[in-house]
């Protein structure tokens, strides 16, 4: 499996990322980070299609930054 943070440094905050890769920032699996997204205690996702969910880069680092300076 490929490593989801590889060149993460190098998107845009524009960039729309899976739940692996929101798992592997939150340091966390991906049945938390549905969970978590459920209780709204990370950004909500984009539903793109019917079974296809993203989540902003951007909104992540943010979240991310945040809960770093608390």
């Amino acid at each position: 499996m490929a490593d989801p943070l590889k060149n993460l440094e190098t998107l845009p905050d524009t960039a729309l990322v899976g739940v692996r890769t929101v798992a592997a920032l939150l340091d966390c699996s991906t049945n938390s980070v549905w969970r978590f997204s459920k209780a709204g205690n990370i950004p909500a996702p984009i539903h793109i299609a019917t079974k296809t969910v993203r989540w902003n880069l951007g909104e992540l680092r943010t979240f991310i930054n945040g809960r770093a300076a608390s």
